[in-house]
């Protein structure tokens, strides 16, 4: 799906399935009430977007349970310390994975991406005089804590920018200014100043 002024264009192909693989889609598209060309384009974004990237970067799949088990373990100051580390790394490795140039525009659909496919947050982007990235989750305090550390550093490495951050046991917020150019992102996220509709962005659950 190739993207001309920030529209995407859609080819069409003809693809040979074997039939036990095409009996789960149809069953599962009819599930979901959706068509069986509209499940493809969605597995295909994510293999696109982030399976084919996830084993390069290092990426498990872990149950939320164990996961939350595995952060209670850790005492604050070692959380923290990791997700600055890892923030400082981990968005260059994908941009430059994905799209090869960090931007603005990049850094935003890294953290779409990240929260559509990985399961560890849901997000919201609201673009008015600033930036502010709200960051949900149900993994409980620590997961805030590293959240907070890897974003913010993530945005300073990244990008050169400081964000101003507020936290919850079940969110994080971070707002910043940075100019961010074209018209449209996935998931509602806004561009120059316009209000696209606010989602959010959901995924299967995996550990960083």
């Amino acid at each position: 799906m190739a993207r001309s002024n920030g529209v995407e264009k859609y080819r069409s192909v003809t693809l040979r399935v074997s039939s036990p693989v095409m009996d789960v889609a149809r069953d599962a598209a009819s599930e979901e009430g959706i068509s069986l060309n509209s499940l493809a384009n969605r597995q295909l974004r994510q293999y696109a977007e982030w399976d084919r990237l996830k084993h390069k970067l290092g990426y498990v799949t872990v149950r939320d349970r164990v996961f939350q088990h595995i952060l209670e373990k850790l005492p604050d100051d070692e959380i923290i310390e990791l997700g600055r580390r890892l923030g400082e790394v981990e968005a260059r490795e994908y941009v430059t994975l994905n799209w090869r140039i960090m931007s603005p525009d990049h850094f935003i659909r890294f953290v779409d991406n990240y929260a559509r496919y990985s399961g560890q947050f849901h997000v919201e982007h609201h673009d008015e005089a600033q930036h502010t990235l709200v960051l949900f989750h149900n993994l409980g305090s620590k997961w805030s804590l590293y959240l907070e550390a890897f974003m913010a550093s993530a945005l300073e490495a990244s990008l050169n920018v400081t964000a101003r951050t507020q936290r919850t046991d079940q969110s994080v917020a971070l707002t910043f200014s940075m100019v961010v150019t074209g018209d449209r992102l996935p998931n509602g996220l806004a561009r120059n100043g316009k209000r696209n509709p606010v989602k959010r962005t959901n995924g299967k659950r995996a550990a960083p």
